[in-house]
């Protein structure tokens, strides 16, 4: 931790993440590696997704990154096989598998806000729905692969390393307040414009005050709803079988949506 408080020339994960969520060795690395992606938009685009593969591979973190393995007795054996994980042999292993898998056709990725996302969708459309389920925000389990993947050196602070809360996105479906009004909103608008769609949200009530049973609700006042129960195990996002259980059985909704009545909402995406 001392030795990565010294000021990187290099790249953000030194400074912020070394000697949490990575060993020394391991910060330097994925620093050389972000610096060093290439600039032609195809070769940049597969070795970015190389590095983030291999960040995520390595965090000394219990699944996500929302916090690093605590520098206990009982966790250190885990610090230990994290420090360990060659970067680079992990980054040509993802490099290889990726650009072995192709599609055959090229597609498009968008992203945005969801409900915003959803005025371009039209009859033609299967949209598939897996929103938050938990009032805590998930920005914050992922800002370590999101600082990797912008680049750019941030303040952090706090035992997860967090960035400040203003650089953390904020997701009305995780919030108590607007979680409901959130995902009816959206169902409303991909039944008015008469998308098939599928949802996964689990059966219970969530932090959020939403369950399973008010997303279909929600959805029959625009679709025909077929569901399917999945059974499971879900992390608990920082359980540490003290406080709580790292894992949990959980019951999960498959909802298929089928609109009640087709809708001839024009693309908007065929008048750009």
């Amino acid at each position: 931790m001392t030795l990565c408080s010294d000021l990187s020339l290099v790249g953000p994960i030194w400074n912020a993440y070394g000697g949490h969520y990575y060993s020394p060795t391991q910060a330097l690395f994925l620093d050389y590696l972000r610096r060093y992606i290439p600039d032609d938009d195809a070769e940049r685009a597969v070795c970015l997704a190389a590095t983030l593969i291999t960040a995520s591979k390595a965090a000394s973190s219990p699944g996500h990154t929302a916090q690093p393995f605590a520098t206990t007795e009982t966790a250190g054996p885990f610090i230990e096989q994290c420090w360990k994980r060659d970067i680079l042999a992990t980054a040509r292993l993802a490099l290889k598998e990726l650009c072995a898998e192709h599609a055959k056709k090229k597609g498009a990725t968008r992203t945005g806000d969801a409900v915003k996302v959803a005025d371009d969708m039209t009859s033609r459309d299967l949209v598939i729905v897996d929103p938050p389920y938990s009032a805590v925000q998930y920005s914050r389990f992922y800002h370590v692969l999101e600082t990797l993947a912008i680049g750019k050196r941030i303040v952090v602070s706090g035992r997860g390393r967090y960035p400040p809360p203003e650089q953390r996105p904020q997701s009305d479906f995780s919030k108590i307040t607007t979680s409901r009004d959130a995902f009816t909103t959206l169902l409303r608008k991909l039944g008015e414009a008469g998308s098939s769609v599928i949802v996964t949200f689990p059966a219970n009530t969530c932090s959020t005050s939403v369950s399973g049973d008010d997303v279909v609700t929600i959805a029959k006042e625009w679709f025909r709803v077929e569901d399917r129960k999945i059974t499971g195990k879900f992390s608990t996002l920082g359980g540490n079988n003290t406080v709580r259980d790292g894992r949990q059985p959980s019951l999960e909704l498959l909802l298929l949506l089928r609109p009640l009545k087709k809708q001839a909402r024009p693309s908007r995406r065929a008048s750009r």
